[in-house]
């Protein structure tokens, strides 16, 4: 009965419009001191076709209506996966709340997250800056999907926290990986029992939980449990494995032969398999290229090559990408390209700048040596005005130019 209703109701949506949810945002502030300024939610409340603003720290002014210190506000958004933070502020910097591991998308992405359905619900109340309510504990349950093929009907967590319903333990994966999980809020110490399903009902596959990470389940099998003594973030083992589902090790490898220089601190790789952070550093292999070997969860992977900390890749847009299988692999590109090998450069070249300053013509100096027309840029010895090659006038018109020999990487 219920794929007809998936449906009927896939249908419905279709025939109307987006089905659209009374979304109240709370924020728990009673161990904040409360900005003049005000409280307010900020996210991508744009996104799947909502009518929104977006990510702007001012739109929506949350308030205390019963001064119980939880601020609220409704916003109504489309059914989807929506992104959002809480401000004690109306601007980006200080005011921002600092979200905690457990609470972020994930991926390197650090905003909350929320699955909006329905026709009307509450985000909240979350301690400002905290992973749920102020006195409470949260537990992060988090299961690795890679070995198995997601049901339609999504992947739940029922457990004793929630009458063990499978329907209503829906589980996420906000950065869209083969992690899915649920922020369950419990109170300190509880102890609590649960286990995974791929798909909404006892009907469909349940996980079979080994012996050595389970507890008796009195039916035969066996439960995870987990007592809640502080904010937790479960590891994400695999579907029906006590351990991390296997990696594979994929070796990436980057030419940078064609770049002026390399970093000092090297050649670095980020991306969701590390929290883009720096913590990856590739190896010189003496030719001009760089290599590194990770052992990678079964999904897709975004990231970057990075020339020192602060050099990020930017000749193309958004990230690479690859799609880890349960095969070693190994992939190689030339830096800041998608080409897998370098175009080979001409050791110079002569360039002929020529800029027409009509526009300008009446604030062009006559000075024999500080006057006229320049060109710079990075291409210069020493670079930009310090490298500043000047150019020559053509007759008595407005139009200067200059032949210079560049380098073939330039």
């Amino acid at each position: 009965m219920r794929k007809i209703y998936a449906l009927a109701t896939a249908m419905l949506v279709s025939a109307f419009g987006f089905a659209q949810t009374d979304v109240t945002f709370k924020v728990n502030m009673n161990n904040e001191t409360v900005s003049a300024n005000g409280v307010h939610v900020a996210g991508n409340f744009d996104a799947n076709g909502s009518s929104g603003t977006a990510w702007n720290p001012s739109a929506y002014t949350m308030t205390d209506a019963d001064n119980d210190g939880i601020y609220e506000v409704t916003i109504t958004l489309n059914e989807g996966m929506y992104e959002f933070k809480f401000i004690n502020d109306n601007n980006w910097g200080a005011g921002e709340e600092q979200i905690p591991a457990g609470a972020q998308v994930g991926g390197g992405n650090s905003n909350r997250w929320v699955y909006v359905s329905g026709s009307t619900m509450d985000a909240g109340p979350i301690c400002f800056g905290g992973l749920v309510n102020c006195g409470m504990t949260g537990v992060v349950l988090q299961v690795n999907m890679a070995t198995q093929t997601v049901s339609q009907f999504g992947v739940a967590a029922p457990g004793s926290y929630q009458s063990w319903d499978p329907a209503s333990a829906t589980m996420y994966n906000p950065d869209g990986s083969n992690i899915y999980k649920r922020i369950v809020e419990v109170t300190t110490g509880t102890t609590m029992q649960y286990k995974f399903v791929n798909g909404d009902s006892w009907a469909d596959v349940v996980e079979s939980v080994p012996s050595t990470c389970g507890v008796d389940d009195g039916n035969g099998g066996y439960n995870r449990e987990i007592t809640a003594k502080a904010d937790t973030l479960v590891k994400a083992f695999c579907f029906g494995s006590c351990d991390e589902c296997a990696t594979s090790d994929v070796t990436f490898t980057v030419d940078m032969s064609n770049e002026a220089s390399v970093d000092p601190a090297g050649v670095l790789i980020a991306g969701t398999f590390n929290g883009w952070s720096d913590t990856d550093p590739m190896t010189d292999n003496g030719d001009g290229t760089w290599s590194i070997t990770l052992p990678l969860q079964p999904q897709t992977h975004n990231y970057k090559f990075k020339n020192g900390p602060n050099g990020w890749e930017g000749g193309f847009s958004g990230d690479r990408s690859i799609n880890v299988t349960s095969n070693d692999t190994a992939v190689k590109y030339c830096f800041n390209t998608l080409d897998t090998v370098c175009p080979t450069w001409p050791d110079s070249s002569m360039v002929t700048f020529r800029v027409d300053v009509s526009a300008v013509a009446s604030q062009v100096s006559a000075d024999p040596d500080s006057g006229g027309v320049y060109v710079m840029g990075g291409f210069t010895n020493p670079t930009w005005q310090a490298g500043a090659l000047k150019l020559t006038q053509e007759g008595a018109t407005n139009i200067y130019s200059g032949t210079f020999k560049l380098g073939g990487n330039t």
